[in-house]
């Protein structure tokens, strides 16, 4: 089990602290769970919550191919607090991740995906 947490990200434009857990059942499955939050004294306040799912469709043993394909299922709750109104927003996402490996080692540090966000 891998553990994160990411509070510099330079892709998102609100910088929330994320924490993270992701789990690899079996070769081709990945289950994980994400949680943030963020806040600015008496104007913003921010958090949610996420469970996702990554299953590869298409995956190649070792040297036989370049490409591979992923697709999953991410289901979250955020809510938004601007001044006193709460904001719910549920979402549901279902990206498809594309990859085509150009060497033969390399290393990935994070890739997200992030659904709809208030």
């Amino acid at each position: 089990m891998a553990a994160v947490s990411d509070a510099k990200s330079e892709d998102r434009k609100e910088h929330e602290p994320e924490f993270c857990v992701r789990e690899r059942g079996t070769d081709r499955v990945e289950v994980g769970a994400r949680l943030w939050g963020f806040t600015v004294p008496r104007v913003l306040t921010t958090y949610g919550a996420a469970v996702d799912t990554k299953i590869g469709v298409i995956r190649p043993d070792k040297g036989k191919g370049k490409f591979q394909a992923a697709t999953g299922l991410s289901l979250a709750y955020h809510q938004a607090r601007y001044g006193g109104q709460p904001n719910h927003v549920f979402g549901l996402t279902v990206p498809v991740l594309l990859l085509f490996v150009t060497a033969q080692r390399f290393i990935v540090r994070s890739i997200s995906t992030t659904g709809l966000k208030g």
